[in-house]
């Protein structure tokens, strides 16, 4: 990060929360040394720390939890690439201008799939590069949840044990590495100048301080992975004193998973800020299905530690009800409980099918740890469609925080409700192969064929099969659209896809 003053517009709390977990550590740790952390990278002259961090941190999440080979090597530059755009910055710029952690935290959770560095290569950051199309929907990772806590000895402790690696922000300064033997410790306090963010995988409470430059009064040290970005610490990792100065009061941690494939992500919240809603005792947005398609999780953003939530979803504007009545008429999706600040997906436990065109709501209640009314997280919003709404403790009424451009930060996610597949049988012979992610007890299956212009070539149904034998006659693209009608309800879920004959 260059020339960056970070400004957090979320309010932050000092307390500190570990979980009981991670009671009693070991003396010395490395992530590096148990095989969760990938080789060191090195940015070049960019102010990019904050993509390599983040990135680390996924991947080490992902090695530590087994799901990747050892060999993953995400691209920092998707990751780059998307948060200028999201951002509506120039990409050209990239070298000059830096990002923090907590604009990283808020984007992350926004349904992006990380690809590979195969797909999209550092190289493209000399020229700000646009990627090709192709190569920006190819990712498959995704984060499912971001955490943020207070700086604390056992806070960074708790996160390398349960997510890998903690991700921290500092002001470096050259002048306090010891470039033989890659340590650092920062004397001077100056924390309103953020400038670089690193992660931390590892620490040792032994750590000598006689190793330091510039001696802190006590032993132990942090294992932290660079992004090549000081002449001092090119090689990738060097120790920073537990009581290095200059560094920012919040840490972040991800957990990251292979993307099962969410068709939408639906959300009205900008990245750009949060801002804290206290005396809130229900939020709620109204969102509008694109699709024929499945409810599979809601995300949320939680400003308190350790809440308990329930979750549920209305079919409707849940806005025409009493407040006292909504939950009559409501589906509880899923009820738990939060442990960090951050970003939440939450996979509920009953899909909901939505239909294309129907207008849902997605209402979440909370509690903090005492049992109080939690405080909700909020932001600025410029989406026209933006249907928000919150129910303040001591009253019984919706109050719309749209027509303020402010909205929830509930997200929610969606799979298709219908996937087709071709397969070529043989020279003039395709199978199309339909298959509803719904349960739906009695369906009939509908494909219908046109070219391009409209033409149809055919149009049949069929009960309790779901594949149909495809002889065209013509070679050329053809628009294949599959319909599952619910027999016992009648409704009809669709999927079109061009298919072309050679």
């Amino acid at each position: 990060m260059k020339k960056n003053i970070f400004i957090v517009l979320l309010c932050i709390m000092s307390f500190s929360f570990s979980m009981d977990a991670y009671a009693a550590y070991p003396a010395k740790y490395s992530a590096v040394s148990r095989g969760y952390v990938t080789a060191p990278k090195n940015q070049g002259g960019y102010g990019t720390c904050y993509a390599f961090s983040a990135i680390s941190a996924i991947e080490t999440n992902l090695l530590k939890n087994k799901k990747v080979a050892k060999t993953i090597d995400l691209s920092e530059y998707h990751l780059v690439y998307s948060l200028f755009k999201e951002q509506g910055y120039n990409i050209k710029n990239v070298a000059s201008y830096g990002m923090q952690p907590e604009e990283v935290h808020r984007f992350l959770t926004g349904g992006m799939n990380i690809t590979t560095e195969s797909k999209i290569g550092y190289s493209l950051v000399k020229k700000g590069t646009t990627p090709s199309a192709t190569a920006l929907d190819s990712g498959t990772v995704v984060v499912k949840n971001a955490y943020r806590i207070s700086y604390s000895k056992d806070n960074v402790k708790g996160f390398i044990g349960k997510y890998g690696s903690a991700i921290v922000a500092a002001h470096v300064r050259g002048l306090y590495f010891d470039t033989k033997i890659k340590n650092y410790n920062c004397t001077v306090e100056n924390d309103k100048l953020i400038d670089h963010s690193f992660v931390i995988v590892g620490w040792d409470d032994n750590y000598s301080r006689n190793n330091f430059k510039y001696k802190p009064k006590n032993n132990g040290a942090w294992l932290c992975k660079n992004s090549g970005g000081n002449s001092a610490i090119k090689e990738g990792y060097f120790w920073m004193s537990y009581e290095s100065k200059s560094v920012y009061d919040t840490i972040y941690a991800y957990e990251a998973d292979i993307s099962s494939g969410y068709y939408s992500t639906y959300k009205y919240d900008s990245n750009k800020s949060n801002l804290a809603m206290k005396n809130v005792r229900v939020q709620t947005n109204i969102y509008t299905a694109k699709q024929d398609e499945l409810l599979t999780n809601v995300m949320m953003y939680v400003e308190d530690v350790r809440c308990n939530y329930n979750i549920y979803y209305y079919p409707g504007d849940v806005t025409t009800e009493e407040v006292a009545d909504y939950k009559d008429k409501s589906t509880l999706l899923k009820s738990g409980t939060t442990y960090y600040r951050g970003y939440y997906t939450v996979d509920v436990a009953k899909t909901i099918l939505l239909s294309k065109g129907q207008e849902y709501s997605i209402i979440v209640e909370m509690t903090n740890y005492i049992g109080n009314k939690a405080t909700f997280a909020y932001s600025s919003s410029t989406d026209v469609n933006n249907k928000s709404y919150v129910v303040y403790e001591d009253e019984d009424k919706w109050k719309d925080i749209a027509s303020d451009s402010y909205t929830c930060k509930i997200r929610v996610g969606t799979k298709r409700a219908m996937e087709t597949a071709f397969t070529r049988y043989s020279a003039r012979t395709v199978i199309v192969t339909a298959n509803t992610t719904a349960h739906i007890a009695k369906k009939k299956y509908l494909f219908r064929i046109e070219n391009a212009a409209g033409k149809v070539y055919l149009n049949t149904g069929c009960v309790n099969s779901n594949r149909l034998v495809w002889q065209p006659t013509v070679k050329g693209t053809y628009i294949v659209k599959v319909y599952c009608k619910d027999l016992n309800t009648g409704k009809l879920y669709g999927r079109a896809k061009y298919y072309t004959f050679k």
